[in-house]
């Protein structure tokens, strides 16, 4: 039972499974006013105490309720937390607010007496339709969504249903839960009704090795292993296993949650349970919950065919061919794949190749592996591959390839149209694929009349797309010298910098610059390899720019934004929030003893000075820490000016509380000096205290030697 609120012309629900067997579907449409309660569980019987629990979704409403059958009032028991019963009861429920009363609901519920079993052996000796209860705990093999593999001393089975709890290989499962005791596919089954506990302790179960001639009724529910296993397609799920001594067995790949590889000339180490289907003429089946290469050699390639939720270590460095917030698409000797997450702080750009010992877990989205957002083991990266260098791994495809087979490929398509109007790109032959181009900001040229050669990843939504990284047009360079210049210039053209800019800040694809006449600008896209740092300056820097949300921001073209050298750190520039105004887009501004209240709004504050007030949204929240918030304090924030749908907002990098201290004086003398940096140095190495939080002086959280070097950036400037 599910609630969706909200407001549309209509919902579409989708079912966990292929196969629904539904009694009845009821769905009720509300027009806004006051909801009727819910209660749960469902009315009808049970074997076991249950614990009830009543909502209501509109907000601020008061719920009463009676559990003798009579339909309860105002005056009745108002429902403040879940109730236990374990007799027979009839709970009726009103829910009640600015003197409106809903509908009464109610549902009623009757407690019967289960068969009690000792264990597998005697349930699998019970009646068909009889509801068993188990005196005894069992040992879980394996679960997925509602197949529940177990055993004990006396055997193995099959519980299918909504047990309520999620389960893991050895796994203890109290006594107590209750089922009926029905066959399905020529095996007994237990058909789950209630009493599923979280487990009361975990000790690992080892699959048996056996031969694919053993998969029959014998081993029917066992958990098995086969080495060095190989693997041929029958249809989309089902296949057949062939074991090193060339026996074979049926292996499905539909219940529990594993895919089938898509390297099928490997040879893998599978282990599954044994499984049955069809009621007549039965097939036994391996069912699948782990399959690694063999060998124990892990990469990308191997991702297909490993259970969802296994954790997963990379034995070979990977490649990065594209890398935009928390999507990175990478290569290695085994095939392609998607990152998605933090990968553990760690900074990467294209080209950079990642040391083998990462890992994390594998999950299935989309109908696609991925390494999910807990990741473990990322490194610096161990060398960079140059641009052509990266290029020459693209692997040249056709439009009508996109598809599974080429899911996560780094891959070129040579002279195709881009469409923008249909957002698709188009090759001579009319053949179309969607593209998206929010995730990488690929800049197109101006001219779309002709065709081009375009390097993209092969991603997916509801369908496959193409994710354009960069589109290869011959177009001549202009010599700017400063951010106007290349501004002034056509969009897609080049402008070669002849002044070098200075760099402020990163935070992952967002790099902000300053120029020599005092100009900045955001570098949105890929830089090269490099952690830039306020201060370090470029030479020979090549850019395209584009618009967004009315502004202006720069493309960084080609592997030419490059760290040349470290020179002055760019300091704010101070001013009132009165005077702030659209010019200053993408500015590095400085606000001194403002208010700062936290708004409804996630990551969204509310600066005030004297002269007005101001957004600061906090979309680096990762990099940036926004102290305790209080109205009795004021505070310092450095930041860059932006504009979203309108509205302007500074998303900042430093936020501290106020002090009448100078930035940097670290010994509190007034000064800001050499005293300072080895007071600092000092107080890293431990010899002394924190000088009560004036030594983070960049504003990032931590003390370290990026504290040093601002202060000495501030008494060279």
């Amino acid at each position: 039972m599910g609630t969706w609120t909200g407001s549309a012309a209509s919902v579409e629900f989708t079912a966990e499974t292929n196969q629904v067997r539904a009694t009845k579907i009821v769905v009720t449409v509300d027009g806004g006013g006051l909801a009727n309660p819910t209660i749960n569980p469902a009315a009808g019987t049970y074997y076991g105490p249950i614990e009830v629990t009543i909502t209501c979704g509109t907000g601020g409403a008061k719920i009463y309720y009676t559990t003798n059958g009579s339909n309860p009032t105002t005056s009745s028991t108002q429902y403040n937390a879940p109730f236990s019963l374990s007799s027979n009861a009839t709970v009726k429920a009103i829910s009640a607010k600015d003197g409106d009363v809903s509908d009464v609901v109610e549902a009623t519920y009757e407690f019967a007496t289960a068969t009690p079993v000792a264990n597998i052996a005697a349930f699998q000796n019970t009646a068909d339709e009889t509801v068993v209860k188990f005196n005894n705990p069992v040992n879980v093999l394996a679960q997925n969504k509602k197949y529940l593999y177990v055993k004990d001393n006396s055997g193995y089975a099959l519980f299918f249903g909504e047990t309520g709890q999620t389960y893991k290989n050895g796994d203890v499962i109290p006594a107590g839960f209750a089922g009926t005791k029905t066959t399905y596919a020529g095996e007994p089954e237990l058909a789950v009704v209630s009493g599923f506990l979280p487990a009361s302790g975990n000790s690992p179960i080892a699959p048996e090795e056996i031969s694919a001639n053993q998969v029959g009724h014998n081993m029917f529910a066992h958990y098995v292993k086969f080495t060095e296993a190989t693997i041929a397609k029958v249809d989309d799920r089902n296949y057949v296993l062939t074991d090193v001594n060339g026996n074979t067995c049926a292996i499905y790949f539909g219940s529990m949650g594993v895919s089938a590889p898509g390297d099928l000339d490997a040879t893998y180490d599978v282990i599954g349970v044994v499984g049955s289907y069809g009621s007549e003429n039965t097939v036994y089946q391996l069912l699948p919950t782990s399959i690694k290469r063999h060998g124990g050699v892990f990469g990308w390639g191997s991702m297909q065919g490993t259970s969802d939720n296994e954790d997963v270590t990379f034995d070979y460095e990977s490649i990065v061919v594209a890398i935009s917030g928390k999507y990175m698409y990478a290569m290695d000797d085994t095939g392609y794949g998607l990152a998605y997450g933090d990968r553990t702080g760690k900074t990467y750009t294209p080209g950079d190749v990642i040391p083998e010992g990462f890992g994390g877990k594998k999950i299935t989205y989309k109908d696609e592996p991925e390494l999910a957002e807990t990741h473990t083991g990322f490194e610096a990266p161990s060398r960079h591959l140059t641009k052509d260098e990266l290029h020459a791994l693209a692997k040249e495809i056709s439009l009508p390839q996109v598809g599974h087979d080429t899911w996560a490929w780094y891959v070129l398509f040579k002279q195709v149209y881009i469409d923008t109007q249909k957002s698709v790109f188009r090759d001579a032959n009319g053949n179309e694929v969607p593209y998206y181009n929010n995730t990488f900001n690929c800049a197109f040229p101006a001219d779309l009349s002709k065709p081009y050669d375009i390097y993209a990843v092969v991603g997916k939504h509801n369908d496959y797309q193409i994710l354009p990284l960069e589109v290869n047009v011959e177009i001549p360079e202009v010599d700017v010298p400063c951010i106007e210049d290349l501004y002034g210039l056509s969009s897609g053209q080049v402008g070669h910098f002849t002044q070098p800019l200075t760099t402020i800040y990163q935070n992952g694809v967002n790099l902000y610059v300053k120029d020599e006449c005092g100009m900045y600008s955001l570098v949105y896209g890929s830089v090269a390899y490099n952690d830039f740092a306020n201060g370090d300056f470029i030479n020979d820097a090549k850019a395209t720019w584009t618009e967004y949300q009315g502004a202006k921001q720069m493309v960084p073209v080609g592997d030419t934004f490059v760290k040349a050298g470290h020179g002055a750190a760019v300091e704010p520039e101070m001013m009132p929030i009165e005077e702030v105004s659209q010019d200053n887009v993408h500015f590095y501004l400085g606000f001194e003893n403002v208010q700062l209240t936290a708004t409804d709004a996630a990551n969204t504050y509310n600066m005030v000075d004297e002269t007005g007030e101001m957004l600061v949204f906090n979309k680096f929240n990762q990099s940036v820490t926004i102290p305790e918030l209080s109205a009795d304090k004021t505070y310092d924030v450095k930041g860059f000016l932006t504009i979203y749908k309108g509205q302007l907002e500074l998303y900042p990098i430093m936020v501290k509380e106020h002090s009448d201290y100078p930035v940097g004086d670290v010994n509190g003398d007034g000064e800001v000096t050499i005293a300072d940096v080895n007071m600092l140095i000092d107080i890293i190495l431990g010899a002394e205290d924190n000088s009560e939080g004036r030594s983070d002086v960049n504003g990032d959280g931590e003390v370290g030697i990026a504290d040093v070097n601002s202060v000495i950036d501030i008494i060279l400037s």
